[in-house]
């Protein structure tokens, strides 16, 4: 729960009255326009099936999530279909992906969150634990990054923000989570590495998933 209180012009602002914020990075469910790499294997249809079973794992998950403040960022309209919680939330703003996350950073840093970390909605092996254990490491780094198999990233903490993270990025490529690691370390920061995972890009990393599961 948040606290409100007035400013110096009489508006009420928003306090968090705990530490820790999640953002949640998903695109509204819309035919032809998710998971269109694994579109390319199975059609429109099946990839958008697809991603609605990734959307209903993440909803679960964040249900699950104790003394955490959680923030939806859609990328076009907010719904309230899947994500049917307390949650803050707002569209993504910005030019590009870095930009995007970038501003919901800062959003969160403006409503008072000391420790933030962001995931995206692409990754079913994420677990509570591993999203709790990014806030633990927070205490005593200044960056955890959840480094995917693919060269990117599948969550990213910090307690302060960094800037240079979000910025000269060719997103969606394997050069991301190199060239942010190469940022921090030019910042002089700390930063811990949490275990890989996969991200479903495409058709064959969701049937791996389903194999591990047996469904």
């Amino acid at each position: 729960m948040d606290i409100r209180i007035n400013d110096k012009n009489g508006r009420k602002q928003e306090v968090a009255d705990i530490n820790n914020a999640l953002i949640v990075f998903t695109k509204n469910p819309i035919l032809g326009k998710v998971k269109t790499r694994i579109a390319e294997s199975c059609g429109n249809k099946e990839a958008l099936e697809i991603y609605h079973k990734l959307l209903e794992i993440n909803a679960n998950l964040i249900t699950e999530l104790t003394e955490i403040k959680t923030l939806i960022a859609y990328n076009k309209s907010i719904e309230n279909q899947i994500y049917k919680g307390d949650y803050i939330k707002e569209i993504q703003s910005g030019s590009n992906l870095g930009e995007k996350m970038l501003n919901a950073f800062i959003k969160c840093k403006q409503k008072g969150y000391e420790n933030i970390v962001i995931i995206g909605s692409d990754c079913p092996y994420l677990t509570p634990d591993i999203i709790q254990t990014a806030f633990e490491k927070l205490k005593t780094h200044s960056v955890v990054i959840g480094p995917s198999n693919d060269g990117g990233y599948y969550l990213l903490g910090m307690k302060n923000i960094n800037q240079e993270l979000f910025k000269n990025k060719k997103w969606s490529t394997d050069s991301v989570l190199n060239d942010t690691i190469k940022n921090i370390e030019e910042s002089n920061e700390s930063y811990f590495l949490m275990d890989k995972l996969s991200d479903i890009d495409l058709f064959e990393d969701w049937l791996e998933y389903k194999n591990q599961l047996n469904i």
